[in-house]
């Protein structure tokens, strides 16, 4: 089993002993990553850059070009 099979991200969850409503994914894949995790009640993080998937994110509530420590990430 693996992304975008939402049963990956509840086992995830569950080991991390959270709820998904409580994680935030973040990956750089629309569909294997950001909407995957919607779909079971996480947020998802989009990280932009050059191997990104997908066109337009103008739907995401996250996105990133960076993963820096100092980032700020609103949404």
């Amino acid at each position: 089993m693996q992304k975008p099979d939402g049963r990956a991200f509840r086992i995830v969850a569950a080991e991390l002993g959270v709820a998904p409503d409580e994680c935030l994914f973040v990956g750089d894949s629309v569909a294997h990553d950001v909407e995957a995790a919607r779909a079971v009640g996480m947020r998802g993080l989009l990280v932009d850059h050059e191997a990104t998937d997908g066109p337009d994110f103008d739907f995401a509530r996250l996105v990133s070009a960076t993963l820096a420590a100092d980032t700020p990430f609103s949404g």
